[in-house]
């Protein structure tokens, strides 16, 4: 047992942690800032665990791979974080999506992994990868992280570790709704994907129909409407204005008129005796050009057969 050199104490300290000096983090952060946290400027602190690190300039999923991006920074080394991803093959025979953690100086890729699951998924994974990546593999565990700590922390004023405070991200505003944007991500303008796609969409147009004059909200991709209603498309194609419209309503019978009288110029109905004649010379025609045929006096024998009325035009 040994004191604590901040608060004095009682430390118990085995063989493997000689180097051991304070009783808590706080105490070994008092010791190098004054300040009994290793936050001591409030907006370079980071999250807990995963999120964004101003001080580092990007996200990040663990405080141990912010402190190993802070310690590249510190040895001078060029690093690109999870750049790549890979499909490698595991010795079961299935596939699993890897993406190494750091690319670091374009040799080679380090994996920050503070513990395995029992179940040896991870390990697997990493022994695939070693032999399967283009770039060598190193695995920074437990034991290289904490000889990193203990070389490396006390010259990096930012260090995090465990129960430092969470700091505030900075306030964002969506510009749509007004609200907090609270993602984690410093480049998230909007607070939702509803606001998003409020922000790319185009306004309506609003346009006049060209037969009863009624006014309409047309989308960007429907600028070619011309009408209203079915009703009013129905009138300029036939000049024949419908009964009832298809929003549920019934047009008032001036106003059929009116529409009708504007098609047609007098409200003439387009099916006259002269066209009903041509309908029913049509029909004829086909009529005899289908009993001229085995197959057609069949079809009309087996008509008749069956008790469907049936009878030649």
């Amino acid at each position: 047992m040994v004191p604590c050199e901040i608060c004095e104490a009682p430390i118990y300290r085995p063989p493997s942690e000689s180097f051991r000096r304070f009783c808590s983090n706080a105490c070994s952060a008092k010791a190098r800032t004054g300040k009994p946290s290793a936050r001591k400027i409030g907006e370079t602190a980071s999250l807990g665990k995963s999120g964004f690190r101003p001080d580092i300039g990007h996200f990040v999923r663990s405080r141990w791979e912010a402190n190993y991006a802070r310690y590249l920074k510190a040895t001078g080394s060029t690093y690109e974080y999870e750049p790549h991803r890979f499909t490698i093959r595991l010795a079961d025979g299935s596939d699993h999506c890897y993406t190494p953690d750091f690319l670091v100086d374009g040799s080679h890729y380090v994996e920050v992994k503070g513990w395995m699951r029992a179940d040896r998924r991870q390990a697997d994974v990493i022994e695939a990868a070693r032999t399967q990546l283009p770039l060598p593999l190193m695995l920074v565990h437990t034991l290289e992280y904490r000889q990193i700590e203990r070389d490396r922390a006390a010259e990096i004023p930012t260090w995090e570790y465990s129960g430092d405070p969470t700091p505030e991200l900075p306030k964002r505003i969506c510009p749509i709704c007004g609200k907090q944007v609270k993602s984690i991500f410093l480049k998230t303008t909007y607070c939702s994907r509803a606001c998003f796609g409020a922000s790319t969409r185009k306004p309506k147009e609003t346009k006049a129909c060209t037969i009863c004059g009624a006014t309409f909200d047309v989308a960007p991709w429907q600028a070619t409407k011309m009408f209203c209603s079915r009703a009013c498309k129905v009138t300029s194609q036939r000049g024949v204005v419908p009964a009832h419209t298809p929003r549920g309503g019934t047009m008032p019978e001036a106003q059929r008129r009116k529409i009708s009288t504007t098609k047609t110029g007098q409200g003439h109905n387009p099916h006259s005796e002269a066209t009903k004649s041509k309908i029913r010379e049509s029909n004829r025609k086909t009529w005899e050009a289908r009993m001229a045929t085995d197959e057609g006096r069949e079809q009309h024998g087996a008509k008749i057969r069956a008790g469907l009325s049936h009878r030649s035009p």
